[in-house]
């Protein structure tokens, strides 16, 4: 166990950290380039958990903090991935549509 200066400190560095990322993810949702990527945005904020349980206890609690964080999100990231490629080809498939029936005089 840490001394508690170091939990302080680890905890300090979360929240710089929190607070930082959040800027960088609010900025990306006001682009627009977040749609389909949350996931991927949930892993980097689990990684820093992971960094700090890993200074804090050691590898072994980081690293069983890491599998147990890969079996739950791993379905979340791939469920993810194939609901918006999944949108995706429905709306190119729907523009590529509207553009065959403008490009023949349709409505």
């Amino acid at each position: 166990m840490q001394p508690v200066e170091t939990t302080i400190i680890i905890i300090a560095a979360l929240i710089g950290f929190g607070v930082f990322y959040n800027q960088i993810v609010a900025w990306l949702e006001a682009q627009g380039r977040t749609v389909g990527y949350v996931a991927f945005l949930v892993v980097v904020g689990n990684l820093a958990i992971i960094i700090a349980l890993d200074i804090a206890f050691g590898h072994q609690v980081a690293g069983g903090a890491f599998l147990f964080n890969v079996a739950a999100g791993a379905p979340m990231i791939i469920g993810s991935w194939w609901r918006h490629t999944t949108q995706r080809r429905r709306e190119l498939a729907r523009a590529a549509e509207i553009a065959r029936r403008n490009l023949q005089g349709e409505e």
